[in-house]
């Protein structure tokens, strides 16, 4: 092939990529699916935001065993460690590049690795 069909070819390829991936990822398709009894149940790829209970967002929250931030990766341990209090950090917007501790509602507590 001469340079000009190849030119065209990645053209085509670039316009096609364009138009068909943006429409692909905007699909969101809701699949029934039938239980024992025959009644449909839907079933979505796509559910946002995310709901639930205060009870089942607090079982998340005492599950949570690493935190990985910019600053470094914190794994849950269960008492706390000797550092200096600039070197803990109370909430997640206290974190730090100084935080070798993270302390979490008094009771989640993660070191730096």
């Amino acid at each position: 092939m001469n340079k000009y069909k190849l030119r065209i070819l990645l053209l085509s390829s670039v316009i096609i990529c364009l138009v068909l991936i943006p429409f692909a990822i905007s699909k969101s398709f809701a699949v029934e699916q039938h239980d024992t009894e025959g009644e449909p149940q839907p079933q979505y790829e796509n559910l946002h935001p995310f709901h639930v209970t205060d009870e089942e967002y607090q079982e998340i929250k005492n599950k949570v065993k690493h935190i990985l931030t910019s600053y470094g990766d914190f794994i849950r341990v269960n008492e706390e460690q000797p550092f200096p209090t600039s070197e803990i950090a109370y909430s997640m917007s206290e974190i730090n590049e100084n935080t070798n501790q993270i302390i979490l509602e008094g009771t989640r507590i993660f070191v730096k690795e």
